[in-house]
């Protein structure tokens, strides 16, 4: 034991020994930078621990080593490569480690139940998990294929015989998860609760450490004074069969201790990586922590995003053997606060022949917001639908399609029906000016416009709307034909239950009322044809005639020319 005292002969290594492990503990909280430090400076402590009292076998070449055989098994085996039953570990450590397969069928095979990648720095002893800026795990191949199978014992998909050409494939039978997503929870409450676990385990880890190192303190005492008196009698002038008894006496201690004293060093030095490492990762996590409130947080961009580019994209509802999905429980959903789809070019600008197609047996465009009422829901009507275009068709029509053709009219569809309901509706043609530029035509085989209750369920007609009115207003209104005089109305009917009347400027100038026709105008020409009235006429004002026929009561003709002028006339054959 001779090499374990300083070379002056009256102080012993421990004391230089102890002097590092303090200043390791005082500095455990420091930088990265000086904790590796430490790590270096007792590394050669550890080192002659291991070589001292440490059962194993160590080889090493400061150049290098080359182990060389057609078939190497590295592992707790037995002579036949088989494990042998103790658990046990196999670790690479080194600042670079390059695994090759050659040639064509080289290949790398890992198999394990779990097996776990992460890209950190673990540091000289392996303790450590640096992340830092260049962090990167890359996979590079011409067929790339990731398989998620839903079983035990075996499992029912063996990938290697899946021939791939080229591409990723990526198959689960449960749940593919792609999320590019910022979490305010995930930097603020859960780095709090790891920084509390962190904060707990400091607590228990440096306690670990003072005691440990108390405990290689007196373990240093102990081995000083037993080498003490192994010096006192290496130097005795009489060597006595008790002198050589004690001093094999106190070898014998000394070894124990000495083994002792290796294992209490390295559990102390493994204590305090601990420590160090994970006082780092809760300075670190705390530095990290989100400061930005809840409402900041919602309304600034984190960042993250999701970029999908292909030639051809699709998305669908089937399941393994292809097939679509026809359950209840099948859906596509997309929720953002703005969503864009166009048909367009690498410009922004529109795909001449582009087109977007929505097909569905039911297809639903709303925006009825959804209001939380108890266990009900209400859902008001909020926001606005644009639709703007060149030209715009709202149609119900079949269509058929011939093979290699395009797609055609076929006929209005039975029972089709178009329906605009609203609390106000417009139909608006004009210019940004307000001139009423554009053109209304409506065209069907019966047209209804009315002012009525109708049935909630059926929509019927009931009855009229009390208080209704339908106004048309414009410089001429033409009933009957168009401007063209192409279409001209064999029929024109109006009717009313109480009241009719054409009013000309503020005066009405023809009243139906009580089956009484009223007209007040400044005068009534009938310029061609013939006025027959067919039942007893009275005229209370003035009359003037060029010519009056009538006939007496013997039915003899009366014709009176330019002298029959009266206020008040009765005539009698």
């Amino acid at each position: 034991m001779a090499d374990t005292i300083n070379s002056t002969g009256s102080e012993f290594v421990f004391s230089d020994w102890l002097e590092l492990f303090q200043k390791y503990r005082d500095d455990m909280e420091k930088e990265l930078e000086t904790v590796r430090l430490h790590k270096k400076e007792v590394q050669n402590i550890r080192q002659e621990i291991y070589d001292r009292y440490e059962n194993g076998y160590f080889l090493r070449d400061d150049k290098r080593i080359v182990i060389s055989a057609p078939e190497i098994i590295i592992g707790n085996v037995n002579k036949s490569g088989q494990l042998l039953d103790s658990t046990s570990t196999v670790v690479i450590r080194s600042s670079g480690i390059d695994i090759q397969g050659v040639g064509d069928g080289g290949y790398i095979r890992n198999k394990a139940t779990f097996i776990e990648q992460r890209a950190v720095d673990s540091g000289c002893d392996g303790l450590e998990e640096v992340v830092h800026d260049n962090a990167s795990v890359m996979t590079q191949a011409r067929s790339i294929l990731l398989d998620s199978n839903d079983s035990t014992e075996v499992y029912t998909r063996d990938i290697s015989q899946k021939k791939m050409t080229t591409g990723i494939a990526i198959h689960t039978d449960t749940v593919l998860d792609i999320d590019a997503s910022v979490s305010r929870h995930e930097w603020t409450k859960a780095i709090e609760d790891k920084v509390k676990v962190l904060n707990d385990n400091l607590s228990t880890l440096k306690k670990e450490v003072d005691e440990k190192l108390d405990e290689i303190k007196g373990l240093f005492d102990e081995m000083e004074k037993d080498l003490e008196g192994d010096q006192e009698l290496l130097s005795s002038e009489i060597m006595s069969s008790t002198n050589i008894g004690a001093l094999e006496s106190y070898g014998q201690q000394l070894a124990d201790r000495s083994i002792k004293l290796s294992r209490s060093i390295d559990s102390f030095l493994v204590s305090v990586s601990l420590y160090a490492e994970q006082y780092r990762q809760q300075k670190a996590l705390t530095e990290a922590k989100m400061t930005k409130s809840e409402d900041e947080f919602k309304n600034n961009v984190t960042g993250a995003g999701i970029s999908i580019n292909a030639e051809q994209i699709d998305i669908t509802n089937t399941d393994g053997d292809h097939a679509v999905r026809e359950n209840d429980g099948t859906y596509l959903r997309i929720m953002s606060k703005n969503i864009f789809v166009g048909a367009v070019n690498g410009k922004n600008e529109n795909h001449e022949k582009g087109t977007i197609a929505l097909r569905g047996e039911s297809i639903l465009v709303e925006t009825n917001d959804r209001k939380k009422n108890g266990d009900d829901l209400d859902m008001p009507t909020t926001g606005k639908v644009e639709i703007n275009s060149k030209e715009i068709l709202v149609s119900s029509l079949d269509y058929e399609q011939k093979k290699d053709q395009e797609r055609t009219e076929k006929n209005l569809t039975e029972e089709g029906n178009i329906r605009i309901r609203a609390k106000k509706i417009n139909v608006d043609g004009t210019d940004l000016e307000g001139t009423a530029a554009g053109e209304l035509t409506m065209n069907s085989g019966k047209i209804s416009v009315v002012s009525a209750e109708v049935d909630k369920e059926s929509r019927e007609i009931k009855e009229i709307h009390k208080g209704g009115t339908l106004e048309l207003a414009t410089e001429t209104v033409t009933i009957g034909k168009d401007a063209a005089e192409k279409i001209l109305s064999e029929k024109i009917e109006a009717k009313t239950n109480t009241e009719l009347k054409l009013i000309q400027g503020d005066k009405a100038t023809l009243t139906v009322s009580g089956n009484k026709l009223t007209v007040e105008d400044d005068g009534t020409n009938f310029s061609k044809g013939e006025l027959t009235v067919d039942v007893e006429s009275k005229f209370n004002k003035k009359m003037t005639a060029t010519t009056i026929e009538a006939n007496d009561v013997t039915g003899k003709k009366v014709t009176v020319n330019n002298c029959l002028k009266a206020p008040s006339l009765t005539a009698q054959g």
